[in-house]
């Protein structure tokens, strides 16, 4: 056991034994290279041909730059054309959900109003009347935000 002790250091202490107040550096490991990526890079960004500088244009053939021309042109329609899709996508659910509104705001108009006969043909013309009235005040307030739009 006080070999065990002997052996250990004083974390105050340096390699000599002194104390060394002033210097506590501590070794670091070199750094390790990055590895390199085993796929190929992938571009999903979008290139702004206005952007790239002057030199690049110029080390490049006019073949070369009818073909980036080309594919830049195809990828602009193809992101122009998902737009379009997903505009027409859009635009159809509004109009389907604008008519189920629609369709099902004219059935609960038609029962309030039945209802509201039923009740004036039994002699309730009061309560009637409040039905009425509060039906008339909602469906005139769901057509002029049906014009307001």
């Amino acid at each position: 056991m006080p070999d065990e002790q002997a052996d250990r250091l004083d974390p105050n202490e340096g390699s000599n034994g002194n104390s060394s107040d002033d210097s506590n550096e501590v070794a670091l490991a070199p750094d390790a290279p990055s590895p390199k990526p085993s796929t190929r890079f992938q571009f999903n960004q979008q290139v702004n041909v206005g952007q790239l500088p002057p030199r690049i244009w110029e080390a490049l053939s006019p073949s070369q730059i009818v073909d980036l021309s080309e594919k830049l042109l195809d990828h602009h329609d193809k992101a122009d054309e998902r737009k379009f899709k997903f505009a027409m996508e859009y635009q159809r659910r509004e109009h389907n959900s604008r008519k189920r509104s629609t369709i099902i705001g004219g059935v609960l108009a038609a029962v309030g109003l039945s209802g509201s006969i039923y009740l004036a043909a039994n002699e309730m013309e009061l309560l009637s009347g409040v039905l009425i009235t509060f039906l008339a005040t909602i469906i005139a307030v769901a057509v002029g935000n049906k014009f307001l739009k």
